[in-house]
């Protein structure tokens, strides 16, 4: 008698369930041999064998959450026939819906591939589906046919390896545990213990037990986009899809569209300029190093030199602002960590109600300061605490031309202290080890310093709810916001430990350091559309800087990537929702989103409107009434074009830049 037979019912239940998900997981993991097979030229050009497997290897997450999905109905049938008798042929019915739910995504998917570039996804189905003339006149009979046959296989292949390897296993099948004996006391514990064993199925389901839920992200691995785009679930991804708001176009409309075009034109980023005149110059090289960190929930509240009540808060950084250039009047975009890096690294405004960065389709398509930055010769890193992963912050760093990520797994097990990652000073003695090695000469180059400039970028995290330091706090209290502050002061002492360390190293002189916050908090107590909550620090600093300098221009975080590039003499013509800090010709204004609504700040005043509830709900208190139309219209016409323009937006994955056809005028 085999293992198989000598088990008891319950257990042979649960060996049941254990290979329906490996079968399920089998299955899925064929799609990207697929998908290698139909697009073989690309997958040759990206590399051989070992390329290959690691994009069965690295997509593997993917298809276990998707798996853990497709386990679901059948461990609970398992476990309701532990109860009572059920046919196997309600099982054999659920795999054939699989088999052919799997292979109608995986075989177009691979298809369509070719023409879109990126994966098949539901909204884009849909929406095509509402011309379904149109859409049969895209197609061949050729490719309906061939389409058509590696389905069918796809589906007959499926159901011969499941009446082979699996059914046999289950309840009502011939040789079933159906058919064993059972008392009434057996079958109920046999029922609980698979509905107790399969609750986690959760685990690769949400992508295992940290903070980052499972994303298209997570098996990004490749600079190559086509090996990242191979390694990605095409059913996982195409299921995912449903949950995305992807009518861009019809969503905030305003006014009529050239009307709208037309108040951003009088707002939108004039493009590359002639000569700059030696005043607006802030560095006394064109080619530095440069560490930008992204400094996570620091408030312009709690900043004294900002006009921040709160400013004790932070002396450390207060006390850079004699030696930097301070821009003193910056506003984030946007209320989220995600929003704020593709804000800083993309130039692109924070969306209410989207979140561009877990859209690869998109966020990949739009200008970012590495890109231009790699195309001028530099080398590209980031480094973070936590896990890399959240958000799809990877799919967004590899696309943008990050090779060295150093994220939560780079530390040890012991220097992980919070719910978030390792603690910002830990963070910073790794930065100091990585910028030691990068200021390293290039093998080969004699010890000449023949290396090319380094573009790094940091995250720092410990003053993230729930604000818990690794030091006695500074300031009495249990309120969030007091534990806010105190995580504040923490966070300011471990930067200004880094800068008085970094101030010792060689690679200072050349070195330009740009601390921003991702965005700001509602503390000590502001609402969500109110201006003074999206008050940030912006700082310059480092042996590259001229000279020390105030700035007063208002602007965006979204600035930094026109103002930067402007300042190494590189296009940022394409930033269109950024502008040059430096150049008085260039409108200045800050616009800032929230949940449903938009904020708009020039220097008559700020205004902020409800878009759920039709209506301004802040307005500069020398307007006495909520909201100045002038500025309102203005602010419309700025959301109603950033969602135009994210409806236009559509990613390459080819690694060569785009023709001149393909990037227009």
């Amino acid at each position: 008698m085999s293992a198989m037979k000598a088990a008891t019912p319950g257990l042979r239940r649960l060996l049941a369930i254990l290979k329906t998900y490996l079968f399920f997981t089998c299955l899925l993991a064929s799609g990207k041999l697929l998908f290698l097979a139909f697009h073989h030229e690309q997958a040759l050009e990206a590399g051989g064998p070992a390329e290959w497997l690691s994009v069965l290897w690295n997509g593997l997450p993917l298809d276990l959450s998707c798996a853990g999905y497709f386990t679901i109905l059948p461990a609970l049938f398992a476990a309701l026939s532990a109860l009572t008798p059920l046919p196997v042929r309600i099982f054999d019915i659920y795999v054939g819906i699989a088999a052919c739910l799997t292979f109608g995504i995986l075989v177009p998917d691979a298809d369509v591939y070719t023409y879109w570039g990126t994966h098949m996804d539901a909204p884009t189905i849909l929406f095509y589906l509402r011309s379904p003339g149109d859409v049969a006149a895209s197609f061949t009979w050729t490719m309906v046919l061939r389409d058509g046959a590696l389905i069918g296989l796809g589906i007959a292949l499926t159901l011969l390896t499941y009446r082979r390897l699996l059914r046999p296993a289950f309840p009502g099948s011939d040789g079933g545990c159906a058919q064993m004996p059972e008392t009434r006391k057996a079958k109920g514990l046999s029922a609980l213990a698979i509905l107790s064993v399969s609750g986690f199925l959760f685990i690769p389901i949400r992508g295992g037990l940290t903070t980052a839920t499972m994303n298209v992200g997570r098996v990004y691995f490749s600079q190559n986009q086509f090996l990242n785009h191979a390694a990605v679930d095409a059913v996982w991804n195409f299921l995912d899809s449903f949950q995305w708001k992807r009518d861009f176009a019809e969503q905030y409309r305003f006014m009529p569209g050239d009307e709208a075009a037309g108040l951003f034109a009088q707002l939108k980023n004039p493009g590359e300029r002639g000569a700059r005149e030696e005043e607006e110059r802030l560095l006394k090289t064109r080619r530095p190093d440069i560490l930008l960190i992204i400094l996570e929930s620091f408030s312009g509240n709690y900043v004294a030199p900002l006009g921040g009540a709160e400013g004790d808060a932070m002396p450390r950084l207060a006390a850079l602002f004699a030696d930097s250039v301070a821009f003193t009047n910056i506003y984030a975009s946007g209320t989220r960590t995600d929003s704020g890096v593709v804000a800083v690294l993309g130039g692109y405004p924070a969306q209410p109600k989207s979140r561009i960065m877990a859209r690869p389709d998109k966020s990949l398509a739009i200008p970012g300061i590495g890109k231009a930055l790699k195309a001028a010769g530099y080398n590209l890193s980031f480094a973070y605490g936590g896990d890399e992963d959240f958000a799809n912050m990877r799919s967004y760093l590899v696309g943008n031309g990050f090779g060295r990520i150093t994220g939560e797994k780079d530390f040890s097990r012991s220097e992980v202290r919070t719910k978030w990652g390792v603690y910002d000073h830990v963070l910073y003695r790794r930065l100091l080890d990585e910028l030691d090695k990068d200021d390293s000469p290039a093998p080969g180059d004699g010890g000449q310093g023949s290396r090319k400039p380094f573009f790094k970028v940091a995250l720092t995290l410990t003053s993230h709810e729930p604000f818990t330091i690794p030091v006695p706090p500074r300031f009495p209290g249990n309120s969030t916001a007091d534990l806010y502050k105190n995580s504040l002061a923490y966070a300011d002492g471990a930067l200004g430990d880094f800068i008085d360390a970094a101030r010792q190293r060689p690679w200072w002189d050349n070195l330009l350091v740009i601390l921003v916050a991702d965005h700001s908090t509602p503390y000590p107590g502001f609402r969500i559309h109110d201006p003074r909550r999206y008050r940030i620090p912006l700082l310059w600093t480092g042996g590259a800087i001229r000279k020390p300098r105030k700035v007063e221009t208002l602007g965006s975080q979204t600035d930094i990537a026109a103002t930067l590039l402007a300042q190494l003499d590189l296009p940022h013509g394409a930033f269109t929702f950024s502008h040059d800090l430096m150049a008085q010709d260039a409108p200045h204004y800050a616009f800032y989103t929230f949940s449903n609504g938009f904020g708009f700040v020039d220097e008559t005043g700020a205004s902020a409107y409800d878009c759920g509830a039709d209506r301004p709900v802040y307005a500069s208190p020398e307007d006495g009434t909520p909201g100045d139309a002038r500025r309102i219209h203005l602010g419309k016409a700025c959301l109603q074009t950033l969602f135009d323009d994210l409806a236009s937006l559509k990613s390459r994955t080819v690694s060569e830049p785009a023709g001149p056809s393909e990037i227009g005028p």
